[in-house]
């Protein structure tokens, strides 16, 4: 009520309405506090639980009844009716409504039960405007060993896994928090092993996932089956459950764009695009193009050549060699990823979503076309797309309304058609070899390949959404803990990744045969849950690939981001120009004087190839590796102790 004062009084309503205990604000309790209640408390005597509001709005007596809770105590908020009543505390979050809706929605629930008074601060703008507010509050590595302190209001924060490498210090340890009743286990293994992991420290609590994922429409490759077969050297398209088998490799996806390219794809008269494409314009757009680098360089996720002192034998990461700090964009694979994305290019959509020349200069997430390539697919303009989960969620639900273009496909024998996921991100038989530093087939024996002849690797592009706990508000860990543990609970984590299309399933039981009914009642088929389940597991499970999650992070993706936007630009207003080799070399070169810098801001090579290692949970840098590449960088005591050939003689 709006005439709720100071110390007015509060009905407790305990799980199950079998007690009732009052309260006044100041939290004193006792009979005398239910003596003005006690209208109300005959009307509520036995009541069920949904129908308190009607029974408070017909209530006789002199007390206004000014707040209610103990209500929906159930699952793993079993046994907590009331207990946080009194205490406050706030999280950071970003102002987003597909971010926050589901949140927002579990907030209400966990304060009706608990007591809380947990609110979100609403942070508006671009993600990167939510960093930057838990950079200044929680404190962040600003340069070498220098830390922030921080201004230590809010308690939590939502992030991205790519940002625990920024704030790792700054973050309190969640390992001792972690129950059964959490059901650890259930989170994708990639997510609960290595991208909310800090030096063997979980530090974040994920809720979503984040990979790169492609789609593509089942109606075109049926139509086009023989032609693709002949195109592509395939026996078949499908599988014998007619699952789509292609794209495979980073050549298919090429030449199937190439090959819809310019066709008429939704009978509109108008030529369409061979994909439609998250380009360096787009949101997240630069951080695609880590998906086609990513199955050339990572070849042992497993890390175990990583861990021993044998130099010159560990394939993992995307950004660095990470045995000598070298960035990957110096190696020859990077050159034939940048070349599968400029032909991906000239086929897409990006002229339409922010090109050079286009209706709109999309150069950031406020424009209007920051993800006009959504509408572009769902309005059949495109084959396929290279997308998050989430978004390809977005598409199947569209598939779902016969009155949108995806709702009104039909296969050859026409039954409906969907957008259907591949379950494999499309591979390389190429790959870089860590010894040699050259690519080499992955027929070449030297059991490089994840696949055998071939090397998939899904890359995990921000690494997905997750809760973490402030390092500065202990008082408040175990309040916000109990709400970000309830959002993260399968009961609730399973309907949330259905209902949204930011927060993507990051437990495998959200797509087990016993939760398929929750989709299925939501329109979707068996083969669409099938698709994502299959898609899911390949991500947590088959040599993942993580984005980057170091100090400087967000300074090399935006350089990074600049430096492909004026590649790019040159690519498509000169498509057919003889200077790419010399738009290739610009690239390179920007990269390597601005990445450099950074690097030096961070203590140099060394400092941040241990921190990059420790993100991708290889631990400590090998001595070998160490008086391979670091040795003028080492004071002369270690260079005699850890590299004994540049002992003097008279030493041993």
């Amino acid at each position: 009520s709006s005439n709720c004062g100071v110390h007015q009084d509060v009905l407790f309503l305990s799980s199950g309405m079998r007690s009732l205990r009052c309260t006044d604000s100041r939290g004193r309790r006792g009979p005398q506090r239910c003596l003005a209640l006690l209208p109300a408390i005959f009307l509520l005597g036995g009541a069920a639980e949904d129908s308190i509001g009607d029974a408070l709005q017909t209530s006789a007596g002199p007390t206004t009844i000014c707040r209610t809770f103990g209500l929906g105590c159930s699952g793993i908020l079993a046994g907590k009716a009331g207990i946080y009543h009194g205490q406050s505390a706030q999280i950071a979050v970003w102002d987003h409504p597909k971010i926050t809706g589901a949140l927002k929605e579990r907030l209400e629930e966990f304060q009706n039960c608990t007591g809380a008074d947990l609110t979100f601060h609403l942070v508006p703008g671009t993600q990167r405007d939510l960093q930057r507010e838990i950079g200044l509050d929680a404190g962040q590595l600003l340069e070498s060993a220098q830390w922030s302190e921080g201004a230590g209001i809010y308690a939590g924060y939502l992030m991205q896994a790519s940002w625990v490498g920024q704030f790792h210090e700054k973050l309190s340890s969640l390992s001792s928090y972690i129950t059964p009743e959490l059901q650890w286990m259930d989170i994708l293994r990639y997510a609960r092993e290595t991208l909310v992991v800090h030096d063997e420290s979980v530090k974040l609590l994920p809720v979503d996932a984040n990979y790169a994922a492609v789609v593509v429409r089942e109606d075109l490759l049926a139509k086009h089956e023989s032609e693709l077969k002949e195109l592509l050297r395939r026996e078949s398209i499908f599988d014998k459950e007619r699952r789509p088998l292609v794209p495979q490799t980073l050549d298919e996806m090429v030449k199937m764009s190439e090959f819809f390219n310019g066709r008429d794809l939704n009978g509109d008269g108008v030529p369409d695009f061979g994909n439609c494409l998250r380009t360096a314009y787009n949101m997240h757009g630069h951080e695609f193009f880590w998906a086609l680098l990513s199955p050339l360089v990572q070849t042992d996720v497993e890390s175990k050549k990583c861990k021993d002192s044998e130099p010159g034998h560990c394939g993992a990461g995307v950004f660095f060699n990470p045995e000598s700090g070298k960035p990957f964009y110096e190696t020859e694979a990077f050159g034939i990823a940048l070349e599968v994305y400029r032909r991906l290019t000239l086929t897409s959509d990006m002229i339409d979503t922010g090109g050079p020349g286009s209706r709109c200069n999309c150069t950031g997430y406020d424009s209007i076309k920051a993800f006009a390539h959504q509408e572009q697919f769902k309005a059949g303009r495109c084959v396929m797309a290279f997308d998050f989960p989430g978004s390809i969620n977005g598409y199947v639900a569209e598939a779902m309304d016969p009155s949108t273009f995806l709702g009104r496909l039909q296969l050859p024998d026409g039954s409906k058609a969907l957008p259907r996921r591949v379950m494999k991100p499309p591979g390389s038989p190429w790959v870089l070899d860590p010894f040699s530093g050259k690519l080499v087939e992955c027929s070449s024996g030297r059991g490089l390949c994840s696949q055998g002849d071939l090397n998939h690797s899904p890359f995990w592009l921000t690494g997905g959404w997750g809760f973490a706990l402030s390092a500065k508000r202990p008082e408040h860990h175990k309040m916000v803990w109990d709400y970000f543990q309830y959002v993260s609970a399968p009961a609730q984590a399973n309907e949330d990744a259905m209902n949204g299309d930011w927060l993507d399933p990051v437990r495998l039981s959200s797509v087990e045969s016993a939760n398929e009914a929750v989709f299925n009642s939501s329109g979707w088929p068996h083969t669409a849950v099938y698709d994502l389940r299959e898609s899911l597991i390949w991500a947590g499970d088959y040599n993942p690939a993580s984005d980057l999650r170091v100090p400087g992070q967000d300074d090399y993706q935006l350089t990074f981001m600049e430096a492909l936007r004026t590649w790019q630009a040159s690519v498509v207003a000169a498509p057919k120009s003889s200077k790419h080799g010399e738009y290739e070399k610009e690239l390179r070169r920007e990269l390597n004087e601005k990445w450099s810098t950074i690097t030096q801001r961070f203590g140099g090579r060394m400092d941040q190839l241990i921190r990059y290692r420790i993100s991708l949970g290889l631990g400590k840098l090998p001595a070998t590796a160490m008086c391979m590449h670091f040795l003028d960088e080492l004071p002369k005591d270690q260079q005699c102790r850890l590299c004994d050939h540049h002992c003097p003689l008279n030493e041993t």
